[in-house]
């Protein structure tokens, strides 16, 4: 599974037991440490993040990466070629390649000047995709 998909932003970690084990956790005394894993909990879990990641890789498994992918490449290629020739592309200039995250610059314009004329919008990778307004 990709770094960022449709789901909250959620931490999780995977390790043996024995290397958990090993390593000591800053703590408060009354955490548990029966389990390895549980010593390194920072407190309550966000039970409202982990029901939104279910719930994010349930949507992503009905879909299907395939369409998502399609999806994606087609939202990026409708940003390409709506970019106007005054913005410069940083990165691949076409979808081969490349995921539809885009940074472009423009010539007299700062980035902070240029926030106020743009709309952002979320891509299928969940990353923000930025788009000029014309």
């Amino acid at each position: 599974m990709p770094y960022k998909f449709f789901g909250p932003h959620l931490g999780l970690a995977n390790a043996r037991d024995e290397l958990l084990s090993e390593w000591r956790p800053y703590k408060v005394r009354p955490s548990q440490n029966e389990s390895p894993g549980r010593r390194l909990e920072t407190g309550t879990l966000q039970h409202e993040l982990l029901a939104g990641f279910v719930a994010a890789v349930e949507y992503i498994e009905s879909v299907g990466w395939d369409a998502i992918r399609v999806h994606e490449r087609m939202l990026g290629e409708r940003f390409l070629a709506g970019l106007p020739d005054a913005y410069t592309l940083h990165g691949l200039s076409t979808m081969d390649g490349r995921v539809a995250s885009f940074a472009f610059t423009h010539d007299s314009r700062s980035p902070a000047r240029s926030q106020p004329h743009s709309a952002t919008a979320a891509s299928p990778s969940g990353t923000a995709t930025t788009r000029p307004s014309r």
